[in-house]
């Protein structure tokens, strides 16, 4: 005993699953209002609960620390799925008298006396509440009734605990019949339960709240005690008690049909007046002295606050005051207790009172069960609706509320959670994207080109991954040089070209050129024409022609000749000098010849 697994509640009031989300809530070693022998009430949870949760799972990510400590925390704390948690039943009392059960039957029952709360079938779990007749600040007695005090126990091991109005200190608590002195703490434990007592401004007190918890069974009372009267609320967690109790607040077993059973076991219709539940439902819970768990003031004693023939007033339609809506709004409760009291601050804190009991109604325990799985998403449950949450980077593509039938079933569930859709492409400078499923291609306009191939895609959290600088990826397509024009040339700037004839020649046409889309040059009609007296002389481009093809040729041709030339004057030279040689040997034989001859002769 005195452990508790915690279950967290997002802003919408939904239930945060521990299985898929983190800080959905974790197993606590002790319960922070203590429940054990070893447990003291607030510092045993923040010492072994909260401070190594704080330090394991919430600092790490406050500090953006790259460590598991909460992965081991949770291997050690592993939370239970909160979506098998059972919301607690709440019962109330409110006003002059308007209870209800614990199976949300809402009735009107103003006795003078002492009665039967809740009393579980073993007699052990008891609670009693005292009414007496309402006085208005004039001390005039008014045909309704309040109640002024509780008595409760736990079991037949623990303390009474009793709460009671004072005129002075607006209320007093009692365990065992001994005024409980609340010094330093506002929390006491007691044998079998724990008391805790908050008080407002001791200058400006307008109401006292105390809450007593049994440890076992699981079951809180709630009390806010005021000036002249006390409202109660009852709540009960999980099913320990389902159909295991009778009073005044009904017999927990989930039909409100059979709640109006009488202390003789005898069922009253819920539909009968309230004259009929007084006398035959309500009064037959009235305690007996030997039963009585109250302590009684001096001279005083249980039949002192016994008034069987107290008659109420069921009937409040002509006796209301005129501000009564002002007040009350459309609140039946609110407007029934200004009626029969005039006492604007009870009237009110009967309204207060209703709508906390709206509120606990929504936390109801669905009859349903638990929703079927959804891929990619979890349910949340409370009360008998449920809403679908998807897991991160997904969302549903249909309702996400469904509802607990009185039937017992969900209504038809047709929904699943898909990744979410990809962000609108928006289109760029020259280009635009062409987006298939979860990838886009990059596409650029007509007349202009992207040198690479570009697709994106789609992240899971719905984002593309935009590259840097896209709105220079698409280029326009580049025009050439337009074709040369004689006696003229181009002047060129971006796509377009002017044309400028050469010095005493005449633009015939347009002087202007554009290039299209696709790079292409429009067709040239234009001329540079010459003048008349300018005809037989060559063209720029005949001179050209001539200087460049023409005169190359004559200078190879003179060249060749002069080769010829020269080889021909050094072959005769050649042929002079062997000539020559051959003469002077015969001259040179001829006067060796004479002279031999001469000499024979001699």
């Amino acid at each position: 005993m005195g452990h508790d697994n915690q279950c967290c509640y997002n802003s919408d009031g939904n239930l945060i699953e521990t299985n898929t989300k983190t800080f959905g809530g974790t197993a606590n070693r002790y319960h922070y209002k203590g429940g054990a022998d070893d447990n003291i009430p607030y510092l045993s949870n923040i010492y072994d609960d909260v401070v190594p949760y704080m330090y394991c799972c919430q600092y790490p990510v406050h500090y953006n620390l790259d460590v598991d400590t909460c992965q081991r925390f949770l291997r050690r704390r592993p939370p239970s799925r909160c979506s098998g948690y059972i919301p607690p039943r709440s019962a109330s009392s409110r006003g002059d008298p308007h209870l209800v059960t614990l199976d949300g039957l809402d009735y009107t029952f103003n006795g003078v006396g002492e009665f039967t709360m809740i009393k579980s079938k073993d007699n052990h779990l008891i609670l009693q509440a005292r009414m007496e007749q309402f006085k208005d600040k004039h001390g005039t007695l008014k045909q309704a009734s309040v109640i002024t005090s509780i008595a409760f126990r736990c079991s037949n091991d623990s303390d009474i605990v009793e709460v009671r109005l004072n005129e002075i200190r607006m209320c007093d608590v009692l365990i065992n019949g001994q005024l409980l002195e609340f010094m330093d703490t506002n929390t006491v434990d007691v044998e079998g339960a724990t008391i805790i007592n908050s008080r407002g401004n001791d200058t400006n007190i307008e109401s006292i709240w105390t809450s007593v918890t049994c440890r076992y069974p699981n079951i809180a009372v709630n009390v806010t005690a005021m000036a002249k009267m006390i409202n109660i609320n009852i709540v009960i967690a999980g099913n320990s008690l389902r159909g295991f109790v009778k009073g005044l607040l009904g017999n927990f077993n989930g039909k409100q049909s059979d709640d109006l059973t009488n202390a003789d076991g005898r069922i009253i219709p819920i539909n009968s007046s309230l004259d009929v539940i007084h006398h035959e439902f309500g009064l037959t819970w009235q305690i007996h002295a030997s039963d009585s768990l109250f302590t009684y003031p001096v001279g005083k004693n249980h039949q002192s606050f016994q008034h069987v023939d107290f008659r109420p007033i069921f009937n409040v339609t002509d006796q209301c005051p005129g501000n009564v809506a002002d007040v009350c709004g459309d609140d039946q409760a609110c407007r029934f207790d200004f009626c029969t009291t005039d006492d604007t601050s009870l009237a009110e804190s009967t309204r207060i009172m209703t709508e906390e009991i709206e509120v606990m109604a929504e936390v109801a325990l669905p009859a349903c069960g638990e929703p079927g799985n959804i891929t990619n998403g979890y349910w949340n449950f409370t009360g008998k609706s449920a809403n679908l949450l998807c897991e991160e980077n997904y969302i549903s593509n249909g309702q996400t509320l469904i509802m607990c039938s009185d039937e017992g079933q969900w209504s038809v569930i047709n929904t699943t959670c898909e990744l979410k859709p990809c962000d609108d492409m928006s289109n760029f400078t020259h280009g635009y994207w062409n987006v298939n499923n979860r990838s886009a291609d990059l596409v650029c306009i007509d007349n202009y080109l992207t040198k690479d191939s570009i697709v994106l895609q789609c992240f899971d959290n719905g984002t593309w991954g935009i590259p840097v600088n896209i709105n220079n990826v698409c280029q326009r397509i580049a025009c050439d040089l337009p074709e040369p024009i004689d006696n003229g040339k181009w002047n060129i700037s971006g796509r377009s070209a002017e044309l400028v004839c050469a010095d005493h020649c005449t633009l015939n046409g347009s002087s202007l050129l554009n290039c299209d889309n696709e790079g292409v040059w429009e067709l040239i009609t234009s001329a540079c024409l010459r003048p008349v007296s300018m005809q037989t002389l060559p063209s720029q481009a005949d001179t050209k022609i001539l200087v460049q093809v023409v005169l190359p040729v004559v200078v190879a041709l003179v060249l060749l000749i002069i080769g010829i030339l020269v080889v021909r004057r050094v072959r005769n030279i050649q042929k002079y000098d062997e000539d020559q040689t051959k003469y002077e040997f015969v001259k040179n034989s001829n006067q060796k010849l004479d002279s031999a001859c001469y000499t024979t002769v001699m």
